[in-house]
Parts: structure tokens; sequence; C-alpha cells
């Protein structure tokens, strides 16, 4: 799986509230409890810090990780 950063990089910059809003609607589209997940603004910050300074090749490395997980699969 590639990830487009610019993609991602547009999403971050979304308001704490638009970001929440749109990992909560992802998990639950893909049927994934998030309820116990810190999603308070300093959190997101903190999301934000590693995503930046992440590599491609780490990003890519998690979401497989991610998709595998929920797909029941391990990646």
């Amino acid at each position: 799986m590639k990830l487009d950063r610019n993609a991602l990089k547009r999403l971050l910059l979304l308001s704490d509230t638009q970001l929440k809003f749109i990992i909560e609607r992802l998990a639950a589209d893909a049927g994934v409890d998030i309820s116990g997940l810190d999603l308070s603004p300093s959190a997101l910050g903190e999301l934000r810090r590693a995503v930046d300074s992440a590599s491609d090749e780490e990003l890519e490395k998690l979401a497989g990780e991610l998709l595998g997980s929920i797909g029941g699969t391990n990646a």
C-alpha cells in the first residue's frame, strides 16, 4: 500500500474537531471500536508530530499492520 503523504498532511491540518470526526468515522466504517482511544487535543497534537516525523516506510508499515488487524490477518 502506497500512502499519499500530501493527502495525509492535509488531513492533519484539519481542526481537532474535524480530525476527530474523520478518525471516528473511519473507525466506525471499518468496524473498529475506538471508544478507549484518547482523541483529546493533546493526543491529536502528538499524532500530528508522530506522523510528521515518521518516514514513508514507517507509515506504510504501520498502515499495513493496522489494515491487517482490521481484516483479521497479520500483515
